[in-house]
């Protein structure tokens, strides 16, 4: 679902595409790796972020940073990512509560240096900071839900199968209710 909404960005938001949906899967992955943030959340943080107009580039430099602020506030990624698309358009609201002095310079690319260098600042490697337990322990959460989700991806045909099947036998037994009298 969240890889969906970052393909949805591609296509709604051409300024994304100056960094390739490849690249940008690629390289949550590689974070994911590193600090244990699952890609696909990240992958949804991403495409919200291209609601605010952001280049890919910009998306991809933010990204680091965007889960750091994630970490630091307890926020999920896309409302972390709300946070910083308003900020960039203006709104640094939500950026006041890390000490960071946002004033709207009302230019987006000036509000966008003003967020990256107070994230920076701020939270820049928060995540990366973490025990190394606790970060071992997120790489292997992580790791273990991409498993679950190859696993569920190669049973699904499978499974609709079954409940066809399932349903069929269930839609026969009601078309003939007297095969059913000698069960009872």
């Amino acid at each position: 679902k969240s890889q969906k909404k970052l393909e949805d960005a591609y296509r709604r938001f051409p300024k994304v595409q100056d960094v390739s949906i490849a690249a940008m899967r690629k390289y949550n992955q590689e974070l994911q790796r590193k600090r244990g943030i699952d890609a696909d959340d990240t992958a949804a943080a991403q495409a919200q972020l291209g609601v605010y107009k952001l280049t890919g580039r910009q998306i991809k430099a933010m990204t680091p940073l965007l889960q750091d602020y994630a970490t630091k506030t307890g926020k999920d990624l896309p409302t972390a990512a709300k946070d910083l698309g308003k900020a960039v358009m203006g709104q640094g609201k939500a950026l006041k509560g890390l000490g960071i002095n946002f004033k709207d310079a009302k230019d987006p690319a000036k509000n966008y240096a003003q967020v990256m260098a107070g994230l920076k600042e701020k939270v820049g490697g928060f995540a990366d900071s973490l025990p190394e337990a606790e970060k071992k322990g997120k790489i292997l959460s992580a790791s273990f839900g991409d498993l679950q989700e190859s696993i569920g991806e190669k049973l699904q045909p499978a499974m609709i199968g079954l409940v066809d099947a399932g349903q069929g036998v269930l839609d026969w037994l009601d078309k003939n209710p007297a095969v059913m009298e000698g069960v009872t």
